[in-house]
């Protein structure tokens, strides 16, 4: 697998994650796979295999639809490391509206490490520069 498909699969996957679709957002993670999350959006840090995550982001949607909260996520950019093609970073922007409408939001950095066509490890930062320094070669891809 090359880095063009390694994209795709981790736009796909962040895609499914703003839609709240768990199973399109876990269908490519290995089922030991390794979710390093900010608790800026979960609550929590670390999930390990899928039903973790699964169970995660699940109570995460439950917690936005009784809270009112919406969340917005938009692709910024796409990078791959030219020293380790099994890394691709995404950067974005999240934002979430209260029920009352206020909204806040911050940067974020996905890094997307692959098992073959799975992806078997995904960072988080709450800074595009921290998701940046993560990788050795830095390509921008789109």
């Amino acid at each position: 697998m090359d880095s063009p498909d390694r994209v795709a699969i981790t736009r796909t996957m962040v895609a499914a994650f703003a839609r709240r679709d768990t199973d399109g957002y876990l269908r490519h993670m290995s089922e030991d796979v390794v979710v390093r999350s900010t608790p800026y959006l979960t609550g929590q840090g670390d999930y390990h295999g899928r039903e973790e995550v699964r169970a995660g982001v699940e109570r995460m949607v439950k917690d936005f639809a009784g809270t009112g909260k919406r969340l917005r996520l938009v692709d910024l950019a796409y990078y791959v490391d030219g020293a380790d093609d099994r890394k691709v970073l995404d950067l974005a922007r999240i934002t979430i509206q209260r029920a009352n409408g206020e909204e806040f939001g911050t940067d974020i950095a996905y890094l997307s490490t692959f098992d073959g066509a799975e992806i078997c490890e995904v960072e988080a930062w709450l800074s595009h520069e921290e998701g940046l320094e993560q990788l050795e070669v830095p390509i921008r891809v789109s």
